[in-house]
């Protein structure tokens, strides 16, 4: 389970069969064809889990706080959620709505596409 001088914790596969995996450090790679990228930009960005949907959006849940951040595509990056909840760990919905589970038990956290 070492790759690049880090112990994997977690791999999720985005739908185009590419892993996206998190770190004993709780860095985030994802395979691009040829080789892993490091995705968090900063420390600020460090994961214990993540998540990635049918559709293609990918969540994380930041070390922290344990608030949900969503991978932006665009400016590559993962942007902060507006919200008050916290997790300890997510699965992602085909749709692409995160379900996770807290200290409290299993929630829902609705997001807008």
């Amino acid at each position: 389970n070492k790759s690049n001088n880090y112990t994997i914790y977690y791999v999720a596969v985005d739908p185009f069969g590419n892993p996206w995996i998190l770190d004993n450090n709780g860095d985030i790679h994802q395979y691009d064809g040829n080789k892993f990228v490091k995705r968090n930009k900063n420390t600020d960005q460090r994961a214990i889990n993540i998540g990635i949907g049918a559709d293609g959006v990918v969540f994380i849940v930041r070390l922290a706080d344990d608030r949900l951040m969503r991978w932006n595509a665009a400016n590559k990056n993962f942007d902060s959620l507006s919200s008050t909840v916290t997790a300890t760990s997510i699965a992602v919905s085909p749709e692409g709505r995160p379900w996770i589970t807290d200290a409290a038990g299993l929630s829902v956290f609705k997001t807008r596409k």
